[in-house]
Order: structure tokens, then C-alpha cells, then sequence
């Protein structure tokens, strides 16, 4: 397996990597714990928080590399909540959970600023999203749908602060055929920065441009673009949230915090009236078992 790059945020932490880890190869007092949290990316760090406020250090968190080290590491740098993507009913559900979700991280971002004078950056700024009446659709259908078809799907973020760096990602159109539905985790692909470098000259015909830092990562999606959230099938006590689509950020603290509210009830026997309405309707819109070929657990022998 190729060697991921490195993840452009690590680079921005005092050292340059992540907070220590401990290697727990060796570690017999890790041998029983009281809850196991696996990837320590946004997902598992909020459900592990969330569980620690609770069970304390009966908490352990693996990773097979490091901390946010895999999708979380090498997002994009925004929180975008999706509107009106499936229809007006779906399309609710998920703008009312994904902006609870950015409503969460900005209470939680600010809780730790003041509590653990964490210095962490988040800057809320709104956005446009545009809706058509029946009668501009089929215009608008008309000017996109190539684009769409090709993947020509660019978003930019211009970062708060004096380093004057912009983030711009997408050009996915001009990959190889290797990138979807089959992909790896290498350095990105030659072409591709060179589109998204030639998009920007193009918008900024004027400005100079130096790349600083390229990367790429794995999307992990489902058959209706919703995540996987609750217990795995077949398997008492395990829990999964995976398959956010590249669209974790507005998703996943919320996630891994439903997530600890069903280990909870499973430890400690309480009825489901008991998890928040808003964990409930996280469990109900990302159930695992809503789609066919969910995640389950089986044991094989070897004789």
C-alpha cells in the first residue's frame, strides 16, 4: 500500500505532528478496558470524549497510524451544511442534523478555548446556497449537467489569519480512471494540481500562486449518501459510524457523540428514551441496517 502524504493540518501544530501517542503493543494494562474506541479521527475522538465525561479512564483509543491521520487529517478545512440534496423531506433532515453538528463543534471549540486554553481556530462566515423556482430549473439543469457529469466540483477557502493561504480543492475530472470507484493513498496525482493551480489563474488572472502543500485522501460512501451510525448487525456491543461521503465535517461530532450515547445505554441498561432526541434522530436517519449489505461482524477458524 502507497504511503499517504502527509496530512496538511499536522503541519500547522507547534511540533508538526499530533500530541504523543503511546505504542500499546507491549502495554499489558491495556489488555481489559471498559470501552475500545478504534481510528482516532473526528468520529472516534468525539466518541471517546463524550465517553470519558462518563467512564473516565476506562476509555482507550487505537489507531492503526496516528492521531487524525486519515479523512479527518486531510479535509478540506470547512463545514458546509447540505441543503435540498434529496428532495425536501431528506433534504431537511440532513440540514437540521449537519447544522446541529456545526453548532456542536463551535460550543465545544469554545468550551475548550476558555476551560483548556486550547488555542483552536474556528471562524463561522456563512454562506449562499442558491434555490430555483420550476419555472429557472431546467435552465439551470441545462448550464451545469455537463459540468456535473465531468466532475467539475471545485470549492476555495480562504483561511482567517495573516498567512494568506487559500485552500482549494476538487478537478477530480481530470484523475485518472483509477480514482472512483478504486483508489489509493499516494501523493496526488500530478494532473490534478496542476488543474487546480490553473483554476485559480484563471479566477485570479492577476494574483501569483505558490503551492505550498498537496494532498489527498479516501472517501468511504454509501448506496444513498447517508452514514452508517448505530450497532453493527449480529454483533452485541459494537458500534459503527463510517461512509460520510467526504462530507464528514458537519457530520461526525455528532455521530461520535450518538454513538456514546448507545454505548452508554448498552452498559448501563437504559431505556432508549434516554439518549437526546437529537442523538435519536441521528440513529433513525443514519441506521445501519437501512441498506442492504450493511456492516457485520463474523469469526472464522483455521485449522
Amino acid at each position: 500500500m502507497a504511503t499517504p502524504p502527509r496530512p496538511f493540518w499536522h503541519t500547522l501544530l507547534p511540533d508538526g505532528k499530533p500530541v504523543a501517542v503511546n505504542d500499546l503493543a507491549d502495554d499489558e494494562s491495556c489488555r481489559r478496558v471498559g470501552v475500545l474506541v478504534i481510528g482516532c479521527g473526528l468520529t472516534g475522538a468525539s466518541a471517546a470524549y463524550h465517553l470519558s465525561q462518563k467512564l473516565g479512564s476506562e476509555v482507550l483509543v487505537v489507531d492503526a497510524r496516528d492521531l487524525a491521520d486519515g479523512a479527518t487529517g486531510r479535509n478540506g478545512g470547512h463545514q458546509w451544511a447540505e441543503v435540498a440534496e434529496s428532495g425536501d423531506e431528506v433534504g431537511a433532515r440532513h440540514a437540521r442534523i449537519e447544522a446541529a453538528d456545526i453548532t456542536a463543534v463551535e460550543a465545544f471549540v469554545n468550551t475548550l478555548n476558555e476551560t483548556e486554553r486550547s488555542p483552536l481556530e474556528l471562524h463561522r462566515t456563512g454562506g449562499v446556497h442558491f434555490s430555483m423556482d420550476e419555472k429557472e430549473a431546467p435552465s439551470y439543469q441545462s448550464a451545469v449537467q455537463g459540468s456535473s457529469r465531468e466532475r467539475h466540483e471545485e470549492y476555495l477557502i480562504q483561511r482567517a489569519g495573516d498567512d494568506k493561504m487559500i485552500i482549494f480543492g476538487g478537478c477530480r475530472h481530470v484523475a485518472t480512471d483509477e480514482g472512483e470507484p478504486f483508489s489509493h493513498e499516494g501523493e496526488p496525482e500530478e494532473q490534478v494540481t496542476e488543474a487546480l493551480v490553473k483554476g485559480l489563474e484563471r479566477i485570479f488572472p492577476d494574483a501569483c500562486f505558490r503551492v505550498c502543500h498537496a494532498w489527498t485522501g479516501l472517501m468511504c460512501f454509501t448506496q444513498d449518501g447517508r452514514p452508517l451510525v448505530g450497532p453493527l448487525q449480529e454483533s452485541a456491543g459494537q458500534f459503527v459510524a463510517l461512509g460520510f461521503g467526504g462530507h464528514g465535517m458537519v457530520r461526525t461530532f455528532t455521530c461520535g457523540r450518538a454513538i456514546s450515547s448507545l454505548v452508554l445505554q448498552a452498559r448501563e441498561g437504559t431505556k432508549k428514551s434516554s439518549i437526546s432526541p437529537e442523538d435519536t434522530e441521528i440513529l433513525d436517519f443514519f441506521a445501519v441496517d437501512r441498506v442492504s449489505g450493511a456492516p457485520t461482524c463474523s469469526s472464522s477458524t483455521n485449522d
